[in-house]
């Protein structure tokens, strides 16, 4: 499954056995799966939305009305209404091209390549695929998008697709009929022009006498297994995350520490408020091998603040080997009744294998001296996840420099640049970390003041280079705003 929305970046999914709350929709994740997917891009507004799936299609009757296919079907019927109101359009794709499926149900391969014992019937094949086929159809013609099954020429087909689906007119209509009945209204669309196939939504449900049925109430995901698995409306609760590796986690080991910051921004409150914000961070590996999901909750009170707008800032610390990395935040709001999910990606370096390197820039302001936060034993400023600044605010940058093999530390040149849009230097300076500077775990600090001050509004390029004698070097940038 991808899906889209339009102008607005792509958003890979990924299927969770929490999205499938019953024995059935577990024999077919692929329908709770979707519903998931259509809810999550219901909450962009104002896009047009597409989702492709590539699939030999689900073996139910979409007309069916009892049992666990009675179950699946409703589902797919709430997810055509979803799909309808929120401008989302489902295109098909089956792999298996001109009857692929048909023949592997008449000829099917075991593992290993060696034709199974038993085959079955033509027409028990023909009928089997041609369900299918029909899901697949049913599912694209509902949502005003199209289907390639049953093809030879899907490479072709899928191009034609992604053509057409760049392009659109919107048009609406005041319905004759308001009856809320929950019954399907078909459309039908013409043009005059000669020579041009019109597709769009077959039809629309009508809303239910008294409301309809809840996702919860089904027996589909709710807002709390939405969450746990990071597919929440995107929209409903702003995020921001920074997640930086800052040093070695020990002396001994390869393991280095990471920063992470999460800034959550709600509607400034009147006065002050209890908040309990439960953070849901899963890793996933350079693999895509994903971590059991980690739950935190923190209890705060949020002070009244001037504006529209509060934010507020939860630390988390973790340690990780070399490697590449994608974290995944989900974070609910108490107070706020809403949640929001954020990605960030990570590298860990092997700080040992290089002569010189450096972990990544941190940006922050001087805290108390005595802090509590769960960053104050890794970082001496107070980070912020924020890259753009006010003329008259105090942030610091901060990183480590480590140098590898086993001879003693020598000293090591710092040069900090600060770069404006037209390449015009800002701020360069120039000193030298001593070798008495490097712990146990061949490191040393290195921070700089940003020269925010009689800085002009725009962008501007923050360069750090680290040197030993030999020509040695490391260099980390970070680009930053001021208002």
């Amino acid at each position: 499954l991808y899906g889209t929305s339009g102008g607005g970046g792509d958003m890979p999914f990924r299927s969770s056995p929490v999205l499938m709350r019953s024995q059935c929709q577990r024999s077919q994740p692929t329908v709770p799966t979707l519903d998931a997917i259509a809810t999550r891009l219901a909450a962009v507004p104002n896009r047009r939305k597409t989702l492709v799936l590539v699939s030999v299609g689900v073996p139910i009757e979409l007309g069916a009305g009892r049992d666990c296919p009675g179950e699946l079907a409703e589902i797919m019927r709430d997810l055509f209404r979803k799909a309808q109101r929120a401008n989302i359009n489902i295109y098909s794709i089956d792999p298996a091209g001109y009857r692929g499926y048909e023949d592997y149900l008449q000829n099917p391969i075991r593992r290993g390549g060696r034709p199974a014992e038993s085959t079955m019937p033509q027409a028990v094949a023909r009928a089997a695929a041609k369900v299918r086929r029909d899901f697949l159809e049913i599912t694209a013609n509902h949502t005003a998008a199209s289907a390639i099954v049953n093809r030879g020429d899907v490479e072709f087909e899928v191009d034609k697709l992604f053509e057409e689906a760049s392009a659109y007119y919107l048009v609406g209509y005041q319905t004759s009929n308001g009856a809320p009945d929950g019954k399907f209204r078909k459309v039908e669309v013409k043009v005059k022009r000669p020579g041009v196939t019109v597709r769009s939504r077959s039809g629309f449900y009508a809303p239910k006498e008294g409301g309809r049925a809840t996702t919860d109430q089904r027996g589909g995901p709710n807002s709390v297994d939405m969450g746990l698995t990071g597919m929440t409306m995107p929209a409903s609760l702003p995020l921001r995350v920074a997640a930086t590796t800052v040093g070695r986690a020990n002396a001994t080991g390869k393991d280095a520490d990471v920063a992470v910051v999460l800034t959550v921004r709600l509607p400034a409150p009147r006065g002050a408020v209890a908040e309990t914000v439960t953070v849901v961070r899963t890793l996933y590996d350079g693999q895509g091998r994903a971590s059991a999901p980690m739950s935190e909750k923190i209890p705060l009170t949020l002070q009244s603040a001037t504006g529209d707008e509060l934010r507020y800032d939860v630390f988390q610390r973790l340690t990780l080997p070399p490697g590449r990395y994608e974290i995944r935040l989900n974070a609910t709001s108490a107070y706020f009744d809403r949640s929001g999910s954020v990605y960030a990606d990570l590298e860990v370096p092997d700080f040992m294998r290089q002569a010189i390197s450096a972990s990544g820039l941190v940006l922050g302001i001087r805290g108390p001296a005595a802090r509590d936060d769960a960053l104050a034993a890794i970082v001496p400023v107070v980070p912020t996840s924020a890259r753009t600044f006010e003329p008259n605010e105090n942030i610091m940058a901060f990183l480590r420099v480590y140098q590898g093999g086993t001879s003693m530390p020598g000293p090591v040149t710092m040069t900090a640049k600060v770069l404006d849009v037209a390449d015009a230097v800002i701020l360069d300076s120039t000193t030298t970390l001593p070798a008495t500077a490097f712990d146990t775990t061949r490191g040393a600090p290195f921070e700089i003041a940003l020269p925010l001050a009689g800085l002009k509004t725009g962008p501007y390029l923050l360069t750090i280079t680290a040197a030993i004698p030999g020509g040695g070097s490391t260099r980390r940038d970070l680009v930053f705003r001021v208002r």
